[in-house]
């Protein structure tokens, strides 16, 4: 593997900064009215701040005295808990109690950089503060992310993946091709600046916490995400079924009604 200071140049910092230091989105009006709907909490890992919200009703049913099916949703790389507001109303409407997270550097958390494994232990964090978890929904960066929580601990009933990349190294590679940079010399940068080893990202190293039955969601015409990558964890994962989710693309599959009514109906 190339020396990693040898091999640096600006286009290359350039490109580690874009993956590793995530531009903070603003609030809309309708990410806006869904905090306020809810409850806001602070939770510490590794001496910063997460920020949770949780909505709906966290007591038993009053009729049949059944605890609150738990539900806990993982944003993608520069969104932010606020962008579940369809699919939490949604689930609330079902009786759901729902908890979304800032990821770290995102939103209002703590931070300036972060990588998957960074949103992986942060959502194994909220999941120990949160208690038993039912159901997990993922998007994009959240998916791998989830995948390294589930295999490090977090155990959940099911879980929902919409559009999320399978492979870490795999998507170094197509990032270097993309920008005309050498692979090698973007892995051995990107492993130095996170510490990461990104081969422990592999399918094959997290497969301990696929053992729960998943719904797996992309549009095969994505055009950040190729659909490729849901196939490639659907082949690895027992268990798992794919489906299509057409004409939705990468960022809008989070609100689409038919694909929220689709998780619904498999969480049900």
């Amino acid at each position: 593997m190339p020396d990693a200071a040898v091999t640096a140049s600006p286009v290359l910092e350039q490109v580690l900064a874009r993956m590793t230091r995530p531009r903070r989105q603003p609030l809309d009006e309708e990410g806006r009215l869904l905090l306020r709907e809810g409850v806001r909490h602070e939770v510490w890992h590794d001496g910063r701040m997460l920020v949770v919200h949780t909505f709906g009703d966290a007591r038993p049913d009053p009729e049949s005295g059944a605890l609150r099916r738990r539900a806990l949703l993982v944003h993608g790389w520069e969104s932010r808990a606020a962008g579940w507001h369809v699919l939490v109303r949604r689930l609330v409407a079902e009786g759901w109690h729902v908890t979304a997270f800032d990821a770290p550097a995102h939103g209002e958390s703590a931070g300036e950089a972060t990588d998957v494994v960074a949103m992986g232990r942060a959502l194994l964090a909220v999941g120990e503060w949160l208690g038993p978890v039912d159901a997990v929904v993922a998007h994009s960066l959240g998916s791998p992310a989830s995948l390294h929580a589930f295999a490090h601990g977090l155990r959940t009933g099911s879980s929902v993946c919409l559009a999320g990349p399978s492979s870490l190294v795999r998507a170094l590679d197509r990032t270097a091709c993309a920008v005309r940079l050498d692979g090698a010399s973007l892995r051995a940068r990107f492993e130095a600046l996170t510490g990461l080893d990104a081969a422990d990202m592999e399918l094959e190293r997290l497969a301990a916490g696929m053992r729960h039955p998943a719904l797996l969601l992309h549009d095969p015409l994505d055009p950040e995400v190729h659909w490729s990558e849901s196939a490639a964890l659907a082949k690895a994962w027992d268990g798992a079924q794919l489906e299509a989710a057409n004409g939705v693309g990468h960022r809008k599959i989070v609100g689409d009604s038919a694909v929220v009514e689709r998780i619904v109906r498999f969480l049900a």
